[in-house]
């Protein structure tokens, strides 16, 4: 199973730090990561998909490089430890 934690760093690392929202979705991703350790294992997707959520509030149609690399390594099709 993929660790949602290594994920969410993993992406944003790739955010420029010239993005005019990158505090806010760090600080949601933030909220998140703090309810983690307090998640059944079972009821993780509601984390994954409240990240999505999140992700397409900041980035709703990503068409720069870094925000398709983020939409990769979100959903798979890369590998998060590789970024």
């Amino acid at each position: 199973m993929r660790d949602l934690t290594q994920v969410m760093a993993a992406i944003i690392r790739q955010i420029p730090d010239g993005f005019e929202y990158k505090e806010s979705l760090v600080r949601e991703f933030g909220f998140v990561e703090e309810s983690i350790p307090y998640t059944a294992p079972e009821a993780m997707f509601i984390r994954w998909e409240l990240c999505y959520e999140i992700l397409s509030e900041y980035i709703p149609a990503p068409i720069l490089d870094w925000q398709k690399t983020i939409g990769k390594i979100f959903s798979a099709e890369v590998d998060y430890k590789d970024y």
